[in-house]
């Protein structure tokens, strides 16, 4: 069950940016939070920027 992302709230407000909340996923490594964190901020890509977002990851 979640509750909240805290990582989204943020991002979602406009104190951070996609870049810096996928950022804070991927230094999660691979568990299925930090993996939910990164698909969070993708979320908020257009697809020409989620393409290089990938590209640099």
């Amino acid at each position: 069950m979640r509750i909240a992302c805290l990582e989204e709230i943020p991002l979602h407000m406009g104190f951070i940016g996609v870049e810096e909340c996928y950022e804070l996923g991927a230094a999660m490594g691979h568990s299925p939070y930090g993996r939910y964190v990164m698909d969070r901020a993708r979320s908020y890509l257009p697809e020409r920027a989620l393409a290089k977002l990938l590209e640099e990851a």
